[in-house]
């Protein structure tokens, strides 16, 4: 029995979707790389599909709930104010473009790794969901991925990272 490949399977899905030029786009960009190659890097699709699968999803949630707490990410890149702002007009996948910059939280002795963001969003397992961390002091609620200014500190002899807020 043979399977179709993903690529023959995303080509159906273009001329499906688009009869315009952009299978087109698609073929020159398989061509671009070794001609002796049969196409794109298998790792590279994958990890691709990975990441923009994510991004939809992305999509789909922030803007239908534009008025949700969000993480720090998604709160300065799709604040027209700020300054890592990207407009997104029609792209379908939302992905953390501005503000890709991750503290790893481990121990050398041990292999499990957490991900923390400046704003204390903490993703403690790979490729799992985030855990986002509010309060509330006499009834204001308190969400870091708002927050103007804050710092982060590591704590120098154990997995430990402390953000804290500037007024």
């Amino acid at each position: 029995m043979k399977f179709l490949s993903p690529l023959s399977v995303f080509r159906q899905a273009i001329k499906f979707y688009d009869p315009g030029s952009s299978l087109d786009f698609l073929n020159a960009a398989a061509k671009i790389g070794d001609p002796e190659e049969r196409t794109f890097p298998r790792d590279l699709v994958q990890l691709g599909i990975k990441m923009h699968m994510r991004g939809l999803l992305n999509t789909l949630a922030v803007q239908t709930h534009r008025d949700w707490i969000w993480p720090y990410w998604i709160e300065r890149q799709f604040n027209p104010l700020d300054p890592s702002f990207i407009p997104r007009s029609h792209v379908l996948s939302h992905i953390n473009l501005s503000q890709r910059n991750w503290t790893i939280l481990g121990s050398l002795d041990n292999p499990l790794r957490a991900i923390i963001d400046p704003r204390s969003l903490l993703t403690p397992w790979k490729d799992g969901w985030s855990l986002d961390f509010w309060f509330a002091i006499d009834e204001q609620l308190y969400t870091p991925g708002r927050f103007k200014n804050a710092k982060q500190r590591i704590h120098p002899k154990f997995p430990a990272c402390k953000t804290a807020r500037r007024r």
